[in-house]
């Protein structure tokens, strides 16, 4: 599952974005196939649709997020010291009780028409400073998210994703406009990319812009990664999956894609030794019976899937669910549950080198995973 989107008070999905047709699909309105990779090309055309069509909540977004936030022309925040020349004040950590310097950020304050603390006494800010006496300068974190998402449109969204672009504009608006909404992202889908980074940014920025979450250390939303200037992702910038994007050359000799989704037999590898499961499941892959018969295969045929980094034999099912170009199994396996090797000798085993820089380190991209098959000998 990619994306699930529940709107409060109704007693099912709305909408269920999935490359696979799965049993989550099967139960809301509206399943929307997507292609494998390219989850933060949704979120960033969407993100785009809310601020062209001003569906995002200002209110909310002065209040509670950093987006009011100056940025200097090098792209770092302008702090008050900047400013004022004061030395930063002394706070207590609330959790730890440790004593540490705060230099607030500053934004344009719109009654006394001059720049001011976030967090000074009745300040107001503005939400874009193009009437600021040093407006050249200065730009606000709303203003270069406006920037950052101009190449992001909803069409662009559409030719990345394969969604059309009404179900794109569909989920955008029905998530920006309807009341209390829930993005359920599964885990397991969508974050075992290479750039799940960019996707989890495009989402903390739409959740932001429309008012659907409010818990941070700083009291408010940051929705601008300082840190991650270096890597040219302070936003979310659209970088391509590392091994599962469409024009890979690869693609030529690996043409599948892997995917290891989660089972409600097992908790990742746990339980895959429970002999009263196994009277229930067994290892194996599932591919679309088109893919199956290009490729030579039958149904309960013993294959090997391999690339260039291992292999691993297993029984292959037809399942007509199974998003074409696609291989399906469950994640955790044991070697001994495969008839020779192990699913992970074929798992990507590349990371992004900004990984260093994320609050949580970087994922491993199980499912940015390119792989043939053969039948076993």
């Amino acid at each position: 599952m990619r994306l699930a989107l529940v709107k409060g008070g109704e007693e099912c999905i709305d909408a269920l974005v999935d490359p696979h047709f799965s049993t989550t699909a099967s139960k809301a309105r509206k399943w929307i196939p997507i292609k494998p990779g390219t989850d933060a090309a949704m979120y960033l055309g969407m993100v785009s649709h809310i601020l062209d069509n001003k569906l995002y909540d200002e209110e909310f977004v002065l209040a509670h997020t950093s987006m009011p936030y100056l940025l200097k022309k090098d792209g770092t925040l302008l702090r008050w010291q900047e400013v004022s020349g004061e030395k930063p004040r002394k706070v207590e950590d609330e959790k730890t009780g440790e004593v540490k310097d705060f230099d607030p950020f500053v934004v344009w304050d719109t009654r006394s028409k001059s720049l001011q603390p976030y967090d000074g006494g009745r300040v107001k800010p503005a939400l874009e400073v193009a009437d600021v006496k040093d407006a050249a300068a200065y730009k606000t974190v709303f203003t270069s998210i406006k920037e950052n998402q101009e190449p992001y449109t909803i069409d662009w969204a559409s030719e990345k994703t394969g969604i059309p672009a009404e179900d794109l504009i569909y989920i955008a608006e029905r998530y920006a406009t309807s009341g209390a909404s829930m993005l359920g992202l599964g885990m397991g889908g969508a974050d075992k990319y290479a750039n799940a980074d960019v996707l989890g940014h495009a989402v903390g920025i739409m959740v932001a812009l429309t008012d659907q979450v409010y818990a941070t250390e700083s009291g408010r939303l940051d929705v601008y990664y300082e840190n991650m200037l270096k890597w040219n992702q302070a936003l979310p910038t659209w970088d391509e999956p590392i091994e599962v994007y469409e024009d890979n050359p690869a693609r030529e000799q690996f043409p599948f894609q892997l995917t290891q989704t989660r089972s409600r037999f097992f908790i990742h590898s746990m339980f895959y030794d429970a002999k009263w499961i196994n009277q229930f499941f067994d290892s194996f892959v599932e591919m679309n019976p088109a893919d199956m018969a290009s490729a030579g295969v039958a149904d309960r045929d013993t294959i090997e899937v391999y690339n260039d980094r291992g292999s691993f034999t297993c029984q292959v099912f037809a399942n007509e669910s199974v998003h074409p170009g696609s291989l399906r199994t469950t994640e955790g396996a044991w070697s001994r549950n495969m008839g020779a090797g192990h699913i992970q000798s074929v798992t990507n085993d590349q990371m992004r080198e900004r990984r260093v820089d994320l609050m949580k380190g970087g994922v491993t991209p199980f499912n940015d995973t390119l792989v043939a098959i053969r039948k076993a000998k």
